[in-house]
């Protein structure tokens, strides 16, 4: 029976989020599989999403979850959104400019799809083989995100002991999206099972890719998103976080997804202010992820700003943000108090001294160079004496490489997001460094956490480095 409910636990999402995105976004896809995929993804996030800020807020009504739960879960919840995303497809859908790349059926074409698919197929089994070598997550994933999860569902009235501080290394004050959504599995399997953490994890991983080719192959074609694909999986960084069962591929989700709603925006001809809202939805969900989910909701409406040079876009992707960052900041100001990593700042002063000191930059700038542009030595042969030099980051090296090959186009249907893309990645890589600068420990273990940041902008920038790229036949 418990199978039975886990089926019906991950359709109510899917149905739920595909209709919530008609309502923004209620263009049909038509025989474009890239778009198709680009919704698909999109709209499994947004249902995940839903479903765990529907049992955080059930959770803090009412201590226990029975039938009445499950029915407004599974029935009330997907047939508003069912009506919601009826009434939406009445105002008048957006239409983009073109219908996208076409896919044609060249030798060359298919077989570079048929590489793609097997790298997905591989990295999908190493993201796999992660989970479950490490059941319980990696460090942050059971220190943080699976022991919140337990809270939440094993807590009953007492839930609240998640907020503690006597369990500071928790980060209290962290937003409760993916441990909900892990306790809403458990919830109707009946039991406490590693399976749902891994699942989630796997599924988020396998979103992001899905995601990143659907956008790709509709905006650019399918060449280019065999590109993007292989790109993303040549970070090991991606695979080993991915199975890690930790947070930061799955706000690289959301992230991703602002970003190709405001692609999507860019090149529509009309209907472009529900999918600013929609961009900024899917930024609210990341600020429901981490605390670096604000950064990233600030610095995408900065990059709005400067990008649309006008208001109403900023309006419409603050809109959009809003019930996320509401929710967040009720969860803040009700349980949560102020991060540890604020309130143990010793003064202002102090925190001064560290940003400007020479010494600090200098680990944080070497950190970065050596795990994006360093090397390591690979034997390929145990106790061979000959160690082959492997780049750390292979994907960046190579999509830089890639870009700087074909040329970058100028103007263009994406100049919009381009610049919203290159803006909120500086911004945001700025505003992590500058809190790594002023963190009061040691810096030494806090640049180890540099990878995982990273993840966060990374399938994005892969977005935004091809949608830059000239084709080479241009």
């Amino acid at each position: 029976m418990s199978v039975a409910w886990l089926l019906v636990a991950t359709a109510a999402p899917a149905w739920t989020g595909w209709w919530l995105l008609r309502a923004f976004w209620p263009e049909r896809a038509g025989r474009d599989i890239g778009l198709v995929l680009v919704r698909g993804s999109l709209a499994m996030g947004l249902g995940w999403a839903v479903g765990g800020v529907h049992y955080c807020l059930w959770r803090m009504m009412y201590p226990q979850q029975g039938w009445v739960y499950r029915l407004v879960d599974c029935v009330v919840i997907p047939a508003i959104a069912w009506w919601v995303g009826w009434r939406g497809s009445q105002m008048g859908p957006p239409r983009t400019t073109d219908e996208g790349a076409r896919w044609g059926l060249r030798a060359y074409r298919v077989g570079l799809v048929l590489v793609t698919a097997g790298m997905v197929v591989g990295a999908l089994v190493v993201v796999a083989g992660w989970a479950w070598r490490e059941p319980l997550g990696i460090w942050d994933g059971w220190a943080i995100w699976n022991l919140k999860a337990r809270f939440l569902y094993r807590g009953g009235a007492d839930w609240t002991g998640v907020f503690s501080r006597e369990i500071w290394f928790s980060h209290p004050d962290y937003p409760l999206l993916l441990p909900a959504t892990i306790a809403r599995l458990w919830t109707y399997l009946g039991q406490e099972t590693t399976l749902a953490p891994q699942v989630t994890s796997i599924g988020y991983t396998g979103l992001v890719m899905t995601l990143l080719f659907g956008a790709v192959a509709w905006l650019r074609g399918v060449e280019w998103a065999c590109y993007a694909v292989l790109l993303v999986v040549s970070s090991a960084a991606f695979l080993y976080y991915g199975g890690g069962q930790v947070a930061d591929v799955p706000m690289s989700l959301y992230v991703l997804g602002a970003m190709v709603a405001i692609a999507a925006a860019g090149r529509a001809e009309q209907g472009r202010g529900k999918l600013m809202v929609l961009a900024g939805v899917m930024a609210g969900c990341a600020a429901m992820l981490k605390n670096e989910g604000m950064v990233i909701c600030l610095a995408l409406l900065a990059a709005t700003f400067v990008g649309r040079k006008k208001g109403r876009g900023v309006l419409l992707v603050a809109a959009g943000m809003l019930p996320g960052v509401l929710l967040v900041a009720g969860q803040k100001a009700l349980f949560a108090g102020a991060s540890y990593l604020v309130a143990d700042q010793p003064s202002g002063a102090e925190v001064l001294d560290k940003l400007f000191d020479l010494s600090r930059h200098r680990t944080i700038v070497g950190f970065l160079w050596e795990c994006n542009f360093g090397f390591r030595g690979w034997r390929p042969i145990a106790g061979w004496w000959l160690a082959l030099p492997v780049p750390n980051h292979a994907g960046l090296i190579l999509a830089i490489a890639l870009v700087v090959v074909c040329g970058v186009r100028r103007g263009g249907r994406d100049g919009f997001a381009v610049v919203v893309g290159c803006v909120a990645v500086t911004l945001t890589v700025a505003a992590y460094y500058v809190t790594l600068l002023a963190m009061p420990y040691d810096l030494a273990e806090l640049v180890k956490s540099i990878p995982r940041l990273q993840l966060h902008v990374w399938p994005m920038l892969i977005f935004m480095l091809l949608l830059m790229a000239r084709d080479q036949s241009a």
